[in-house]
């Protein structure tokens, strides 16, 4: 996760921290860091073999270079969201 938060040119402000759930539905690791513009969080469930990555900042990072983290997990697939927070939010009102 260091490495990571790194290439993307982010400072770490606390973490990152690991923790692991060992019921059976629910069974891996989740870690998180708090970075300087926002977190980035990673779920990872071992019987199904899933990994969930989340890089939520409000400074601009290149997409690219977190695809090529991911890479190096040896995924068999990729699924991934790109979302820009100023153009691809919906709005709510109350």
């Amino acid at each position: 996760m260091n490495d990571l938060i790194a290439a993307i040119d982010m400072k770490v402000m606390s973490g990152p921290y690991f923790s692991y759930a060992e019921e059976e539905i629910n069974q891996g690791w989740t870690g998180i860091a708090i970075i300087e513009f926002s977190h980035v969080s990673i779920h990872i469930w071992e019987l199904e073999k899933l990994i969930e990555l989340d890089v939520f900042s409000c400074k601009d990072f290149d997409s690219d270079t977190v695809m090529k983290h991911v890479q190096l997990l040896n995924p068999h697939r990729i699924l991934y969201d790109d979302i820009d927070r100023e153009t691809d939010l919906k709005e709510w009102w109350f």
